[in-house]
């Protein structure tokens, strides 16, 4: 997984915005959490192949443990 770069990273707030309309604001802001950690800290996009993922940081810390 690797972190979005800037063309894409405005792709993928298009393409959230179009579907999600003003509510993208509160999406990003303040994302909901499931899992056993009470609070997961911030999230981020990744990239992996050609699939975008919104994961919490701290499960991208765990990640590139196994890699």
């Amino acid at each position: 997984m690797r972190p979005l770069d800037e063309a894409e990273t405005t792709v993928v707030f298009e393409k959230l915005l179009k579907f999600t309309g003003n509510n993208l604001k509160n999406i990003v802001k303040s994302p909901a959490h499931e899992g056993p950690y009470p609070n997961p800290g911030r999230y981020c996009f990744r990239l992996e192949k050609n699939r975008v993922y919104y994961v919490s940081e701290a499960l991208v810390k765990r990640a590139t443990n196994i890699n």
